[in-house]
C-alpha cells in the first residue's frame, strides 16, 4: 500500500499554514491586548475583517445588538487544505469575536464567573443551532440531528498562554465540526473564537482516504497556542470581584 501511495499519490499529507513562523498582530481592546498569529489567508473567498484597536465600551464600535447584545468582528481568516494534485479537499476557516452585553442593559453579569460565561454560551449554541433540530429548546436536543451543548457539563475548558477558554463542539450528523472557544475580557465582554472545519464537495470529512481531520485540528490547536491575551487593571478589578 505504501509503495502504491508513493507511486499514485496521496492525499495522507495534506497542506495547512505553518502558523508558528508568522508574525503576531496585535489589537488594543480598551487596554486590553490579544495577539493573533498574522497568518496569510489562503481560502477560496475574500475577507473583510482586519485586526484594529476598538474602545469596547462605546456602542458605536459594535454592529447593531440582538436582544441587548453587540459583537464587534475582530479577525478573520480561513486556510485551504491541499492535497497532492493541488485539490483544496477542506478548509479551516476562523472568526473572532468580541460580545459585549453592556452593564447597563445587564447590571448582574460578570463573565469571570463561570457559570455566567457558560450561560451565555449555551444559549449562543442555542441560537446558532437549535433550528436545525426538530423540539429542540434551551437544555434539550430535541431530534439531535445537530448535536451541540446544551448544559455545562457539555463544555470544557482549555488552557492558552495562561488563559483559560470554554470549549463548546457543535456537528451537524457527524461530519464538519466546528469549534467555539470563549474567554472573559471584562466582567461584561468576551472573545469568541469561531472554528469552523470543512470538507470540500465531493470528499467526506472523516475518511481514510485523507488526513483532513487530523490537519483541521493541528491548524486550530496551532492557532490557539498563539493567541495570547493580557487585561487591563479594569478587567482584573472585574475578575477579582469573582472570586470573592
Amino acid at each position: 500500500m505504501n509503495i502504491l501511495k508513493s507511486l499514485l499519490g496521496s492525499d495522507s499529507d495534506l497542506s495547512h499554514p505553518e502558523i508558528k513562523r508568522f508574525s503576531d498582530v496585535v489589537v488594543d481592546l480598551s487596554s486590553n491586548t490579544l495577539s493573533l498569529p498574522d497568518v496569510k489567508h489562503t481560502a477560496m473567498f475574500p475577507i473583510s475583517v482586519f485586526p484594529k484597536d476598538a474602545d469596547i465600551y462605546d456602542l458605536t464600535s459594535f454592529m447593531d445588538p440582538k436582544d441587548n447584545i453587540y459583537a464587534l468582528r475582530i479577525y478573520e481568516r480561513g486556510w485551504a487544505h491541499k492535497g497532492y494534485r493541488g485539490s483544496s479537499i477542506g478548509s479551516t476557516l476562523v472568526n473572532v469575536t468580541l460580545i459585549y452585553l453592556p452593564e447597563s442593559l445587564h447590571p448582574k453579569i460578570n463573565f469571570f464567573d463561570r457559570n455566567d460565561l457558560e450561560i451565555e454560551i449555551i444559549k449562543f449554541c442555542h441560537d446558532a443551532w437549535a433550528w436545525n433540530n426538530e423540539g429542540a429548546k434551551l437544555g434539550s436536543l430535541g431530534s439531535a440531528d445537530h448535536i451541540y451543548p446544551v448544559k455545562s457539563e457539555d463544555l470544557h475548558y482549555q488552557e492558552f498562554n495562561s488563559t483559560y477558554w470554554c470549549v463548546a463542539k457543535s456537528e451537524y450528523h457527524h461530519e464538519e465540526p466546528e469549534y467555539l472557544f470563549a474567554t472573559p475580557v471584562s466582567k461584561n465582554h468576551f472573545l469568541l473564537m469561531d472554528f469552523s472545519l470543512q470538507r470540500h464537495d465531493g470528499y467526506k470529512y472523516y475518511s481514510p482516504e485523507h488526513n483532513l481531520e487530523e490537519v483541521t485540528h493541528q491548524t486550530m490547536n496551532d492557532f490557539m497556542d498563539r493567541c495570547v491575551l493580557h487585561l487591563s487593571q479594569k478587567s482584573l478589578r472585574d475578575k477579582a470581584q469573582a472570586e470573592v
